[in-house]
C-alpha cells in the first residue's frame, strides 16, 4: 500500500507538486474567513474561554443560544494556551498555523480519495485530469485554506470515505471499521449536516452489500464515541449537559431562524454552483454532473452528493458554502463523464471553436487561481494586524464614525490587542489630539484618503487595505467609492 501511495505520487508529481506550491502560498496570504462564521463561530468562541471576551453580548447569537459545535473553539483554545504558556502567543499566527493544517487534512484528503477512485475510470487521460482538476481548479486550494466546519466536515467525510475503499480493497474487516465510524462522527461534530452523506453511505453498503451487518455495527459505534466526546466537549465549553446537534436541529428547523435570512427554492443550489464557481466553467462541470448521474446512478459518490442535497434542501435558507463538503466527490464525477465519452472529445479537441473554448477556460482559471492565492479572503485582517504591532505599548485608537473592532453589534475580540482604547473623534478635532511618548496613538478612517489629509500636523500613513499607489490610476475618483480602510500614526 505504501508503495503504491508513493508510485501514485511520483506518477503525478507535477501536478502534485504544483497543488502543494500553490497551497502554501494560499494559506500564507489567504488572510481571514470567507463566511463570518469562519471567524465567530470559531476564534470568538475561543477567546471566550481564554478570557479575552469581557462581553458575552459581543459575540453572536448562537452562543447564547448553545447551538453551535465547539470542538474547533478548542482546537484553538488548547493551541493558544500553549502559546501563552511559551510566550509566543499572537492571534494572527495562530490563525495561520490553522489554516496551514487546513490545506495539509483536505490537500492529503483529497490524495487519498483520487488514488482509490482510479477504479472509476477507464482512461489515464481522464484520470490525469480529475487529479488536476483537484489540486488545481481555481477555488480548491481556497477552499482548503479555510478553518471552518464546511471544510472540516468535508476533510474528514473524506477520510472515511477513503478508508472504506482500503479496508475493502485489503480484505480488512471486523472491529477496524469503528476508524470509519471515528472519522465520519468527526465530521458530524465539526458540522451536523453532514449526516445526510453519512446516511447515504451507509445506505449505499447495505444495498450494494459491501459492508457486513457486524462491520456496520463497528462503524456506528466509531461514530458514536465521537458524539461521545463531543457532548463531554460541549459540558467543558458551556458549563452544563446539553445536546447541542438537538438545539441546532430545533432552532434552525423548528424555529426556522436561518430563514430570517431568506428562502430559496430547491434549485438555488444550481444557480449559486453556476454563479460562484464561474462560467463556463461551472456551466460545463454542473451539465456533466448531471449527464453522468443518470449513467452511473450506482456510484457512491453519486448516493453522497444527492441525498446530502437533499436533506440540505429541508432548510430554505442556502449559500455555497455547506456544499463544500462534496467537492472531491463531484469533481471525480465530472471526470467520469469526460471518461465515458471520451471518444466525443477527441474528436472535438481537433476543432478550432474546442481549442479557443477550452484556452479562455485555462486562463480563466489561472486568473482566478492568481487572485484567490494572493488577495486576502477578508482585508481587514491584515489592518488588525497592523494595530497589533503596536502593542508594545498602550493604545489610543481615535476613530472617526466606525469602531473597526466592531461589525454590527459583535466584536473582534480575537485580534484585539489587550492594552487598547477606543475614542470616538471628529475629523476637525485630529490637531487637537495630545500624544504621550508611553503611548501609540493611531487613528481609524473609513476610506482612501482623510479629507485636507496634508493639512493635518503630525499624522502620517501607515497602512491602507489597499496599496496607495493605486492613487495613480484613480480614475473617476473610484477610491471614493471603494472599501478600504486606512490607519494613521499621530505623533
Amino acid at each position: 500500500m505504501k508503495s503504491e501511495l508513493k508510485s501514485f505520487f511520483i506518477t503525478y508529481k507535477w501536478i502534485f507538486i504544483t497543488g502543494i506550491f500553490i497551497q502554501i502560498i494560499t494559506c500564507i496570504l489567504s488572510v481571514g474567513y470567507h463566511n463570518p462564521d469562519e471567524h465567530w463561530q470559531i476564534n470568538e468562541f475561543a477567546a471566550f474561554k481564554l478570557g479575552l471576551v469581557n462581553n458575552e453580548n459581543d459575540l453572536p447569537w448562537e452562543h447564547r443560544s448553545e447551538a453551535r459545535q465547539t470542538v474547533q473553539p478548542l482546537m484553538v483554545f488548547v493551541v493558544s494556551k500553549i502559546a501563552m504558556k511559551l510566550g509566543i502567543f499572537q492571534p494572527f499566527y495562530i490563525a495561520t498555523f490553522f489554516r496551514f493544517l487546513s490545506g495539509f487534512l483536505a490537500w492529503t484528503s483529497v490524495f487519498l480519495l483520487l488514488f482509490f477512485s482510479k477504479s472509476f475510470f477507464k482512461n489515464k487521460k481522464a484520470y490525469k485530469w480529475a487529479i488536476f482538476t483537484s489540486n488545481l481548479l481555481w477555488f480548491i486550494p481556497y477552499v482548503h485554506a479555510r478553518f471552518q466546519g464546511e471544510n472540516w466536515t468535508g476533510i474528514f467525510l473524506t477520510f472515511g470515505v477513503a478508508l472504506i475503499f482500503y479496508l475493502q480493497k485489503s480484505n480488512k474487516n471486523g472491529y477496524i471499521y469503528s476508524l470509519v465510524g471515528l472519522l465520519f462522527g468527526f465530521a458530524f461534530i465539526l458540522r451536523f449536516q453532514v449526516a445526510f452523506a453519512i446516511i447515504a453511505v451507509g445506505i449505499w453498503q447495505l444495498i450494494f452489500k459491501k459492508m457486513s451487518f457486524s462491520e456496520s455495527i463497528y462503524m456506528f459505534l466509531g461514530f458514536l464515541a465521537i458524539v461521545g466526546i463531543e457532548v463531554v466537549i460541549d459540558y467543558w465549553y458551556f458549563g452544563k449537559w446539553i445536546f447541542v446537534p438537538y438545539n441546532y436541529f430545533h432552532i434552525q428547523l423548528i424555529e426556522g431562524v436561518s430563514n430570517n435570512w431568506g428562502v430559496f427554492p430547491w434549485w438555488h443550489y444550481a444557480t449559486l454552483f453556476i454563479i460562484h464557481v464561474s462560467p463556463p466553467i461551472s456551466i460545463f462541470m454542473l451539465v456533466f454532473f448531471l449527464i453522468i448521474t443518470y449513467y452511473e446512478y450506482k456510484n457512491q459518490y453519486i448516493w453522497i452528493i444527492w441525498l446530502f442535497i437533499l436533506g440540505h434542501n429541508m432548510n430554505g435558507y442556502k449559500e455555497i458554502r455547506y456544499l463544500y463538503p462534496l467537492i472531491p466527490f463531484f469533481i471525480v464525477l465530472v471526470f467520469m463523464f469526460y471518461d465515458k465519452f471520451i471518444d466525443i472529445f477527441e474528436s472535438q479537441s481537433k476543432k478550432l471553436y474546442f481549442k479557443i473554448l477550452f484556452t479562455l477556460m485555462i486562463i480563466q482559471n489561472l486568473l482566478l487561481i492568481t487572485v484567490c492565492a494572493l488577495k486576502p479572503a477578508h482585508e481587514g485582517i491584515n489592518f488588525f494586524s497592523k494595530i497589533y504591532s503596536y502593542s508594545d505599548k498602550k493604545i489610543n485608537l481615535y476613530y472617526i464614525k466606525d469602531n473597526p473592532y466592531f461589525w454590527g453589534t459583535i466584536k473582534f475580540d480575537f485580534y484585539e490587542p489587550q492594552n487598547i482604547s477606543y475614542f470616538p473623534i471628529e475629523i476637525n478635532q485630529i490637531n487637537l489630539i495630545k500624544p504621550t511618548k508611553n503611548e501609540n496613538t493611531l487613528l481609524f478612517y473609513k476610506g482612501f484618503e482623510l479629507e485636507d489629509e496634508k493639512k493635518l500636523e503630525n499624522i502620517s500613513s501607515v497602512y491602507k487595505t489597499i496599496p496607495a499607489w493605486l492613487k495613480n490610476f484613480n480614475i473617476n475618483n473610484w477610491l471614493s467609492r471603494a472599501k478600504v480602510w486606512s490607519l494613521y500614526e499621530i505623533k
